[in-house]
């Protein structure tokens, strides 16, 4: 079983129990992550779509102070409240892997008319494949400044998403969200032509304490 679906199988899981429980244990959650991985239970997708394109490519920029990552998205899925989008990509012809997912996220969001907006808390993790993802990344001379972070092990860290817009004429979903500096970020997820963007202030990309690790992940009393 590839690493995707170990960790797809362990996120959703995980992720489900803490949204549906007043209050979790991180004992409890690494319980239940390690019971998600030995037993593999099959999931029941509401949304998976693979992107077919044999062109994979990924443009990185910093602009007045801000850094934006555009890429292609290979494959989008959705369970359980939870959407995991898997980025295998190209920047100058060095492979880029790694996922991104968001909980809780609900296939609705795909099919709502119009523009909306809803001021609903979530979270974002980025997830590496380790090596897969750390060696090719340290080739790329835009991003040297994540040389000595990135993981040899495959490692998640999330941030915090304050609000979901849904620009349905644009097939787009709009997540907007804040750094631990008080910093605004935004993803733009294209669910028709497979494309992402990111957009953040350089200073608080590059201030890693605002990427806590996702094995630390504390649930709140609500």
């Amino acid at each position: 079983m590839t690493s995707l679906y170990i960790f797809v199988f362990a996120a959703i899981g995980i992720l489900y129990a803490a949204y549906t429980r007043n209050k979790s244990e991180s004992d409890r959650l690494k319980s239940l992550q390690r019971r998600h991985e030995v037993l593999n239970p099959e999931i029941k997708y509401e949304y998976n779509r693979f992107n077919t394109k044999k062109e994979r490519n990924t443009t990185i920029s910093f602009n007045q102070g801000n850094f934006n990552l555009k890429t292609d998205i290979q494959n989008i899925r959705i369970a359980n409240q939870t959407l995991v989008s898997k980025i295998s990509s190209e920047y100058d012809n060095i492979p880029i892997q790694f996922d991104l997912v968001i909980q809780p996220f609900e296939k609705v969001l795909f099919e709502i008319e119009g523009y909306n907006n809803f001021d609903q808390n979530g979270i974002m993790i980025l997830w590496s494949y380790g090596t897969h993802t750390k060696f090719p990344i340290e080739q790329i001379e835009e991003l040297d400044f994540l040389m000595d972070v990135l993981p040899a092990e495959p490692r998640g860290v999330y941030l915090d998403l304050e609000a979901f817009k849904v620009d349905k004429a644009e097939n787009s979903v709009l997540l907007n969200g804040k750094f631990q500096d008080g910093k605004d970020f935004k993803i733009a997820i294209n669910y028709k032509s497979y494309l992402l963007e990111f957009t953040a202030p350089e200073e608080s990309i590059k201030n890693f304490k605002n990427f806590r690790d996702f094995e630390e992940l504390e649930i709140d009393e609500t």
